[in-house]
């Protein structure tokens, strides 16, 4: 097997797959890296290809909020509304530099449903032609426009998306506002130096490859990650620092899934245990700081 660096044994794209829950393999075919070529890749290409890969349902119907961003432009929020005082701010993936929100439609519907709550997905910009900290940014002025509307915020995100809200919420306690519930991170890409050991070994892993600071006063954070993600390490170093600084945090490594798994196979029982998982955590922490909304209220 080839060698990467610091001596960790690379472990084949063929081997990865081989690995994987049965009930995944079947999709990995039509996820982005069997389908770009080889060589020296670029963000248009790769674009091009993800947009052939994700042309299929069309966007449900949602209203859009166009609010100001942080550059002065109009930052679009795409909200699947429903009546209550609580909001969950959703952060979509791709990398920082492919994705739409409104290609997680479906996703954010499905939560508005399940916890009768209003979901607010951000068009947040892209990199490479707005480099960070836009995507950061126009997430904080997502979030400030909700804290102003509701009073329970959970931020969540998958993937870049995932990392964004961990950032996000960091920054908010810097700035000191909003306060935010609790966030779920969903297979997060935290760390971008690619020095973690599963960063190394698991380069070529299906769905996506290679191609803290002070963390006292976070709120409750659900993260999980597959054992076959290249982001595990990273994710596992993430939830044991946080617990270490006294966080709430539930952390979930999953046997033979792959990033994304429960987006290229929602059906798999992998799947639907992960998001019960997620549902059960984000309704416990809307539902205690309901109440302990009402005992201040009551004092």
């Amino acid at each position: 097997m080839p060698r990467t660096s610091n001596d960790a044994v690379a472990i084949s794209a063929d081997l990865i797959s081989a690995l994987v829950d049965p009930d995944l393999a079947p999709y990995l075919p039509g996820t982005l890296p069997p389908h770009l070529p080889a060589g020296t890749l670029t963000v248009d290409l790769v674009r091009s290809v993800d947009d052939q890969l994700q042309s299929g349902p069309v966007p449900l119907s949602a209203s859009v909020e166009l609010i100001t961003g942080p550059d002065g432009s109009r930052l679009a929020l795409r909200r699947h509304e429903r009546e209550g005082d609580g909001v969950i701010v959703w952060i979509h993936g791709g990398g920082l530099y492919l994705g739409r929100a409104d290609r997680d439609d479906l996703v954010c519907a499905a939560l508005a449903e399940v916890h009768r709550t209003t979901v607010v997905a951000v068009d947040y910009r892209l990199a490479p032609e707005h480099p960070y900290p836009a995507a950061l940014e126009d997430c904080c002025a997502a979030l400030a426009w909700c804290g102003q509307r509701y009073e329970r915020v959970i931020v969540a995100g998958e993937s870049a998306g995932g990392g964004l809200a961990a950032a996000l919420t960091l920054l908010a306690r810097v700035r000191g506002a909003p306060d935010v519930t609790a966030q779920v991170l969903h297979y997060p890409m935290l760390d971008d130096r690619g020095e973690t050991i599963s960063a190394r070994t698991l380069a070529d892993a299906p769905v996506w490859n290679r191609a803290l600071n002070e963390l006292g006063g976070l709120p409750p954070t659900y993260l999980e990650v597959g054992a076959l993600d290249l982001f595990r390490d990273e994710v596992i170093a993430f939830g044991t620092a946080l617990t270490a600084a006294g966080v709430p945090t539930e952390l979930h490594v999953d046997a033979a899934t792959v990033h994304g798994f429960d987006r290229i196979a929602p059906d798999a029982a992998i799947s639907q245990v992960a998001r019960e998982r997620r549902a059960r955590f984000v309704r416990r922490y809307f539902a205690a700081d309901a109440a302990q909304q009402h005992t201040n209220g009551a004092q």
